[in-house]
C-alpha cells in the first residue's frame, strides 16, 4: 500500500470517529436539556403545591381579624397568579391556532391542565370570604391540587425512569 491510501484510510477513520463523537455529543446535549427541563418543571410543581398548602391556613379558622384574612388571601392570590404565568414557560397552551387568536401568544389556546388548576384555585380564592362554606371550597381546591400534581407528574414522566430502573436490575 502506498502512502496515499494510508493517508486516505486515516482521514476516513478520523472522519468516522468525529461523526460518532458529534452524534454522542448531540445526544448528551439533548439528554441534559431534557433533564434540566424536568428539574425546573419539578421545582415549579413543588412551589405550586407549597403555595396551595399555604392556602389551607385560610380554612383553618385561625383568622379572627377579617383584615388579616383578606391580606393573607390577597398574598395567596398574587402568588397563584405568578405561578400560573410562570407555569406557561414550562407547559404551553394547546390548540393555539384554534382558540384565542386575538390574545397575546402565551395566552392563546387552551391552558395546560396544571396551569388551569392554578387558575381555577385563583378564581376560588378571589371569590372567597370568611363567611363562605370554607369546607366546600377547600374540597374544590384539593381536587385542583390533585389535577395539578397529576399533570406535572405526567409531563415529567417518572414512569419511564421506573421502567428503565427495572430494566437495569434485570441485567
Amino acid at each position: 500500500m502506498d502512502s496515499a491510501w494510508i493517508a486516505a484510510a486515516i482521514s476516513f477513520g478520523a472522519m468516522v470517529i468525529a461523526a460518532l463523537k458529534l452524534r454522542h455529543d448531540k445526544r448528551q446535549f439533548i439528554f441534559s436539556a431534557k433533564k434540566e427541563y424536568e428539574a425546573e418543571l419539578r421545582s415549579w410543581g413543588v412551589k405550586a403545591v407549597d403555595e396551595i398548602d399555604k392556602i389551607g391556613l385560610l380554612f383553618s379558622g385561625n383568622f379572627s381579624d377579617p383584615v388579616d384574612f383578606r391580606r393573607f388571601r390577597s398574598e395567596r392570590i398574587s402568588a397563584l397568579s405568578t405561578l400560573a404565568d410562570s407555569g406557561r414557560f414550562f407547559l404551553p397552551n394547546g390548540k393555539v391556532a384554534d382558540v384565542g387568536s386575538e390574545k397575546p401568544f402565551a395566552f392563546r389556546g387552551l391552558r395546560h391542565e396544571a396551569v388551569d388548576a392554578l387558575v381555577i384555585i385563583h378564581e376560588i380564592l378571589k371569590e372567597l370570604n370568611q363567611q363562605d362554606d370554607l369546607k366546600d371550597r377547600w374540597g374544590k381546591i384539593i381536587c385542583q391540587k390533585r389535577r395539578l400534581v397529576s399533570a406535572v407528574q405526567k409531563a415529567i414522566g417518572p414512569d419511564k425512569y421506573i421502567a428503565l430502573g427495572q430494566t437495569w436490575r434485570g441485567l
